[in-house]
């Protein structure tokens, strides 16, 4: 245990973990990654999981200095009101916490990713709750404003089951670049010059509620990455992966400040 790593509610929000770069050891990401993990593997199969009226939401907020910030919000389990037409969780999409956690340590850059199940922050639910009303979203849009937050990256997975393409790029039509082209095209170079990988542009994932939401007030983008590129958090595929996105947001030009537009 780091002793000072602090714990505080931010906005009259679940608990928020906040963490230095300075703190964010190998093995603390090792131990954040463990309990997310176990939220799934340690109860019960991920497709049973039952919902709760309510869920005592905590999160890992990763103090960086590069005025970018990647987030998870599917890291785990999360509730959209009502899942393949059954009381049930959704699972999460595996890994993407840890990719977010790598890519913050490499581009000292900033990072929100959930360590308990949550209201899931990127639908509208199916029982009425809005997303951005869910913790998580309003939690994000405080940290954007009190840090500056210049661009966001959603990160997000896609399953086994999906053919002909390693990662999605949302933009909602280009919309959530605000005019900032340069930002897609400089992920692009970086993700097909470095692996080559199978891109599609807002095809099946535009962007949700997170981009649509922040979007209005900074460039945002979803990344939806196929599993096999999130193998087991240690493969060669993987690292590569983290190397690249890290690249990209470090070649990001924040010289030229970016201007959060107000609400």
């Amino acid at each position: 245990m780091i002793s000072s790593i602090r714990v505080e509610k931010i906005m009259e929000m679940p608990e928020v973990e906040i963490v230095d770069l300075g703190e964010l050891t190998p093995e603390l990401v090792a131990e954040r990654h463990r309990i997310i993990r176990g939220l799934w593997w340690g109860e019960v199969w991920p497709g049973n999981l039952g919902r709760k009226r309510s869920y005592a939401e905590k999160y890992l907020f990763i103090k960086g200095s590069t005025p970018v910030i990647l987030t998870a919000p599917h890291a785990v389990p999360h509730d959209r009101g009502n899942y393949n037409g059954k009381n049930l969780l959704k699972p999460q999409d595996e890994f993407t916490d840890f990719i977010v956690l790598k890519v913050c340590q490499e581009a000292n850059c900033f990072g929100l990713i959930p360590l308990t199940k949550l209201r899931d922050p990127n639908v509208d639910s199916f029982d009425g709750l809005r997303a951005r009303e869910t913790p998580f979203l309003r939690c994000l849009e405080g940290l954007i404003s009190s840090h500056d937050i210049q661009v966001l990256l959603d990160i997000h997975g896609l399953d086994r089951r999906r053919r002909g393409v390693d990662i999605e790029i949302g933009t909602r039509y280009g919309l959530s670049l605000r005019g900032r082209r340069e930002i897609l095209e400089e992920l692009e170079e970086h993700l097909r010059r470095e692996a080559d990988y199978l891109i599609r542009k807002d095809r099946s994932f535009i962007g949700g509620e997170i981009v649509r939401s922040i979007m209005e007030r900074i460039p945002a983008i979803q990344l939806e990455i196929h599993r096999r590129l999130r193998d087991d958090g240690h493969s060669a595929e993987m690292e590569r992966l983290i190397r690249i996105l890290a690249n990209f947001v470090k070649s990001l030009p924040i010289n030229a400040r970016f201007t959060p537009s107000p609400r």
